[in-house]
């Protein structure tokens, strides 16, 4: 029963994580709103439990993401590649006056070749974020195959398939 009232009125926890915040819809029924009351601190329990494992979860998929090697290198080596193209707009958009911008040591394909599963991932990562619903749900299979171990190439070869069989099975 604590379950389904969880649902039914959107029962979350506040900020302080020592009251509840309920739908106003509550009101309407007496007996939910009675109920809710009697058994606040079951309440409490299983929406803190809800919450201290989502947050496992999420630290558990954040430890799992760092843990590709070369990803913190490959995503410094792009800034710093952001970095430099933009100073050097800046530079020649001031006709070339004053110090030129020195480039950075390493290219991005340079990082890529060296960590190539840091650089599947991130090749995912930018798929999950296409505003096109079916590409966006191929990189992001990508890339919890990626995180759960599995082959970066056959996961990148499997996001590049589905999205190419959807576009010629779609688009005319």
């Amino acid at each position: 029963m604590n379950e389904q009232m969880i649902e039914k009125y959107n029962i979350r926890l506040s900020d302080s994580k020592d009251k509840l915040l309920v739908d106003g819809r509550i009101g309407r029924s007496a007996k939910d709103k009675q109920y809710v009351k009697e058994h606040k601190g079951e309440l409490l329990e299983i929406l803190i439990e809800r919450e201290e494992k989502a947050e496992q979860e999420r630290q558990e998929r954040r430890r799992r993401i760092e843990s590709i090697q070369g990803l913190v290198e490959l995503e410094s080596t792009i800034a710093a590649w952001v970095t430099y193209n933009n100073a050097m707009s800046r530079y020649i958009e001031r006709d070339c006056t004053g110090q030129a911008p020195v480039k950075p040591s390493k290219t991005i394909e340079e990082v890529k070749k060296e960590y190539p599963r840091a650089a599947a991932y991130i090749r995912a990562d930018q798929w999950s974020y296409s505003s096109h619903y079916y590409k966006s749900s191929c990189g992001n299979r990508a890339k919890e195959a990626i995180l759960n171990g599995d082959n970066y190439e056959d996961a990148i070869a499997d996001m590049e398939t589905a999205w190419k069989k959807y576009t010629e099975e779609n688009i005319d």
